[in-house]
């Protein structure tokens, strides 16, 4: 799936909180956070790389810890 904006990031994932913000010109960082207080975040250049990569590693999280996702 590609990620257009934080809201179709919100939409698959319901369960986790996110913040993205410019912090610098053109550079980017995403923090996520779930209801159990487990964490991801990422930096860089490209917004819908970040949203991507963010989405990826939740995923993978999930997928091993699939209790945590309910």
């Amino acid at each position: 799936m590609t990620y257009e904006n934080l809201d179709s990031l919100k939409k698959e994932f319901p369960n986790w909180n996110f913040v993205c913000e410019e912090i610098s010109n053109n550079i980017y960082s995403m923090k996520a956070k779930n209801n159990y207080g487990h964490k991801v975040s990422y930096k860089g250049t490209e917004y819908n790389a970040i949203l991507q990569k963010c989405a990826e590693h939740i995923r993978t999280f999930e997928m091993n810890l699939p209790n945590l996702s309910k």
